[in-house]
C-alpha cells in the first residue's frame, strides 16, 4: 500500500534554516548569550575559589 494515495500532491520540504533566519531566533540567541556570560563567569569564579580553598 503506498504512503500517499495516487493523485495527492506531495508537499515540498520546508527550508530547514528558515527558523534560524527569523528575528525572534536572533533575539533568543542574544538573550542566551547575555544570560550565559555571567553564569559562566560565576561558575569559573566558584571553581577558582574551590581550587584555592583546597590548596
Amino acid at each position: 500500500m503506498p504512503a500517499t494515495p495516487p493523485g495527492t500532491p506531495v508537499a515540498a520540504p520546508e527550508d530547514p534554516y528558515a527558523a534560524v533566519r527569523t528575528r525572534s531566533y536572533a533575539g533568543l540567541l542574544l538573550m542566551a548569550a547575555v544570560l550565559g556570560v555571567p553564569v559562566s563567569a560565576v561558575a569559573f569564579g566558584f571553581l577558582a575559589l574551590v581550587s584555592e580553598l583546597q590548596s
